[in-house]
C-alpha cells in the first residue's frame, strides 16, 4: 500500500515535471518565435531602409549628376567668355601697338620732312674770275650761301682750285695742297659771304707736283679752246638750327661754255664728286 502510493505521488511529480518542462519548452518556443518575429521584423525594416536609402542615394546621384552636368557646362561657358576676353584684349593690345607704331612712323616722317624743308642748306659758289695780266697768278673769288630757310650756324669751308685738261682724272686730293679755308659762326636764309682772299689755281708741273698757275698766253689759248679747265673742289661743315650737324662737298668747273661735255675724265668726275648729307 505504501509503495503503490509512493508511486503514485512520484509519478504525479513527474507528470508536474513533464508539465512544466512542456511550459517551459512552451515558453521558449514562444519566445523564440517572438525573437524571430523581431529579427525577421527589423530584418525587413532594414531592407526597406536599405532600398529606400538605395533609392534615395540613387536620386540624389542622379542629382548630383545632373548638377555636376550643370556645372560643367558653366565651366565650360564661362572658359569660353574668359578667352573671348582674353583674345579680344590681345587683339586689342596688337592693334593699339600697331596704331601706335604706325602713328610714331608718320610722326617720325613728318617731323624729319619739316626739318629737311626748313633746315639750312650751305652751298658753294665759283665766282667769275677777276681780270688778270698775262704773267699775274690765276685767282678765283669762292663764296658760299645759305639756300634754306633757317640760319646755319658753324660754317667750315675748304676750297682747293687746280688746272686740269678736262679729259684727264680728276684726284681729290687734300693733304699738303695749298687750299683756301672760311669760317663764318652763323650765316642766315639767302645770305651770301665771299671767302676772304682767292683761291690759287694750281696746275700740275712736269715733276707731278701741284703749284700755282700763272696766265700765260699759251694758258689762255688752251683755256679758251677747251683744252684746260679750272675745277674748284671742297668740302663745307655746318650746323642746323635743329641742332644736326651736315656736310656736303662740291666740284665746279669753268669756264663752262668753253668745256665740252663728257661722259669720262675730269668733267664727269667734278660732277659725281658733288654730294650733300641726308
Amino acid at each position: 500500500m505504501y509503495y503503490g502510493k509512493l508511486l503514485r505521488q512520484m509519478i504525479a511529480a513527474l507528470h508536474q515535471v513533464t508539465d512544466s518542462v512542456a511550459s517551459g519548452f512552451n515558453r521558449v518556443d514562444e519566445r523564440l518565435q517572438q525573437q524571430t518575429t523581431s529579427i525577421h521584423a527589423a530584418q525587413e525594416s532594414q531592407n526597406e531602409n536599405y532600398e529606400v536609402r538605395q533609392k534615395w542615394d540613387e536620386e540624389r546621384l542622379s542629382e548630383n549628376q545632373i548638377a555636376k552636368g550643370d556645372q560643367t557646362r558653366r565651366d565650360e561657358r564661362n572658359y569660353s567668355v574668359q578667352n573671348s576676353i582674353r583674345w579680344a584684349t590681345w587683339i586689342a593690345a596688337i592693334g593699339a601697338w600697331i596704331y601706335g607704331g604706325i602713328a610714331f612712323v608718320q610722326w617720325y616722317d613728318a617731323n624729319r620732312n619739316f626739318a629737311i624743308e626748313e633746315r639750312a642748306w650751305v652751298t658753294v659758289h665759283e665766282n667769275a674770275p677777276i681780270h688778270l695780266q698775262d704773267g699775274d697768278p690765276i685767282e678765283i673769288p669762292i663764296s658760299f650761301e645759305n639756300t634754306g630757310r633757317t640760319p646755319a650756324f658753324r660754317i667750315q669751308l675748304e676750297a682747293i682750285t687746280v688746272l686740269r685738261n678736262p679729259t684727264d682724272r680728276l684726284v681729290f686730293a687734300y693733304e699738303h695742297i695749298p687750299r683756301v679755308g672760311a669760317q663764318a659762326g652763323v650765316l642766315f636764309p639767302d645770305q651770301k659771304q665771299a671767302v676772304e682772299g682767292k683761291a690759287t689755281v694750281l696746275e700740275l708741273g712736269p715733276d707731278g707736283n701741284l703749284s700755282p698757275a700763272h696766265l700765260l698766253p699759251e694758258t689762255h689759248e688752251r683755256i679758251n679752246k677747251g683744252s684746260l679747265a679750272v675745277f674748284v673742289y671742297g668740302r663745307v661743315s655746318y650746323t642746323d638750327s635743329f641742332g644736326a650737324s651736315h656736310w656736303s662737298q662740291f666740284c665746279e668747273s669753268g669756264p663752262s661754255e668753253r668745256i665740252r661735255p663728257s661722259l669720262s675724265g675730269a668733267v664727269s668726275d667734278c660732277l659725281s664728286y658733288n654730294a650733300v648729307d641726308q
